[in-house]
């Protein structure tokens, strides 16, 4: 029944959108809202991977650090998708420019609406607004650094014909290195498996994010 009733909502939301007045930002902020349904059960399941709470000695730490940790992953998901809103053009290239433009922008209100909703008091939901620019700032600086590293590095060589791999190896990677180093808190280190378990969560979750985008 749950299944059946999101694809009643997925097709309610074709529907607003391509019905509705160009002036009405109801589809955008139910699009933030259904991404945001795949968004956050997708980093719970990670918070909850057995593997993931043994690297990150979950036994070891306290539950202010186990909710520090949950917070990182949350917010890497969504700016996640910010990032592959900002990237669309090799996506659905410039089309429904302000739709996308108003989802993008909606995405942190809806987000914490829905802490709200789930009984977390305004004061702690509203600290995700500066969290979620704080951290897509830092993650879009890993990004601009990365850019130059990835095109003289034999290992990506392969993929520097396409413009659209390279901007997704591109965001995917700064996520990984910015959230790793958050939830290491400062302590990475080369070769740290942690990176290897949000590569194998942030690449298949980039790939569902931009065939929601393609196919809206």
């Amino acid at each position: 029944m749950r299944i059946i009733a999101k694809a009643i909502q997925y097709l309610m939301l074709k529907i607003m959108k391509r019905l509705g007045p160009s002036d009405d930002d109801r589809p955008a902020v139910a699009a933030a809202d259904q991404l945001l349904d795949k968004l956050l059960p997708s980093a719970f399941a990670v918070f909850r991977d057995e593997r993931f709470r043994e690297v990150c000695n979950f036994g070891k730490i306290s539950q202010v650090e186990h909710d520090r940790i949950f917070n990182e992953l949350e917010v890497s998901a969504i700016i996640l998708c910010q990032f592959c809103i900002d990237d669309r053009m090799a996506i659905i290239g410039n089309r429904d420019f302000h739709f996308w433009e108003t989802v993008r922008e909606n995405m942190p209100k809806v987000f914490v609406d829905k802490l709200l909703e789930y009984g977390v008091k305004k004061s702690d939901a509203d600290l995700y607004f500066d969290l979620i620019k704080m951290r897509h700032d830092q993650y879009s600086k890993i990004a601009d650094g990365n850019r130059d590293h990835m095109e003289n590095d034999k290992l990506f060589s392969e993929y520097k014909d396409s413009q659209a791999a390279m901007d997704t190896l591109n965001r995917v990677q700064a996520i990984i290195v910015g959230t790793a180093d958050h939830i290491r808190r400062g302590k990475l280190k080369k070769g740290d498996e942690l990176m290897r378990l949000l590569r194998s969560w942030l690449f298949p979750l980039d790939m569902e994010i931009s065939k929601f985008i393609r196919k809206l």
